[in-house]
């Protein structure tokens, strides 16, 4: 991914933040020469000082029929995107060299996916990803609400799997290289349409690069 310095996003915890807060992901990979993708939700977590992904596919997604074990992949996390009319920017009274541009933020990350077939660890992960997921919109329901027989069915339906985080890189493009008024008007007008920018915007410390 291209990433020019000023978009750069270089606090760890800020592109962790960022995929905690923007969970579905798109997974690229390669299946048969051809680039392949799925999209699901994964649940960050870490053990022993690393870093995970997890989450689950359909049995019959064909991304589960790959012989290659761990496979490569890329996820990316997406948090929002749009359009910057040249009109937003105060400054285009005193000056006309200005020109449209798009605003989105996105995380990418490489790592390797490791499947799992076994019921426990599926039922485990079930359990944890639910419970979290939940906590998110103010929930209660757990796995352990719905009848066994029923959740044994779905177990034999799915297939758990496990992104070992390589490397994690972060563009933020939020008008970082415009002045201090324009970014504030930029921000102002992404609010009044209900855009995820705004509130990103808001919570960055963007330098001005004049």
């Amino acid at each position: 991914m291209y990433v020019p310095p000023p978009f750069a996003v270089a606090s760890e915890q800020q592109i962790w933040d960022f995929v905690q807060a923007n969970p579905f992901a798109t997974l690229v990979y390669q299946r048969c020469g051809q680039l392949e993708s799925a999209a699901i939700p994964l649940r960050f977590c870490e053990r022993g000082g690393e870093r995970y992904l997890q989450g689950h596919l359909a049995r019959n997604n064909p991304m589960c029929a790959i012989d290659a074990k761990p496979l490569p992949l890329l996820a990316l996390f997406n948090g929002g995107d749009h359009y910057v009319s040249p009109g937003w920017y105060p400054h285009k009274v005193q000056d006309a060299r200005v020109v449209p541009t798009w605003n989105y933020a996105q995380v990418q990350i490489r790592g390797e996916l490791y499947f799992y077939e076994d019921a426990d660890w599926k039922l485990a992960h079930l359990r944890d990803f639910v419970s979290y997921f939940e906590q998110s919109v103010g929930g209660d329901w757990q796995i352990d609400d719905a009848p066994a027989p029923f959740i044994d069915q779905l177990l034999q339906a799915i297939v758990g799997v496990e992104i070992r985080v390589g490397t994690a890189l972060g563009k933020f493009k939020l008008s970082q290289n415009q002045s201090e008024p324009a970014r504030r008007e930029v921000a102002r007008r992404l609010s009044e349409r209900g855009n995820a920018l705004a509130v990103l915007m808001a919570s960055m410390d963007t330098p001005a690069t004049e």
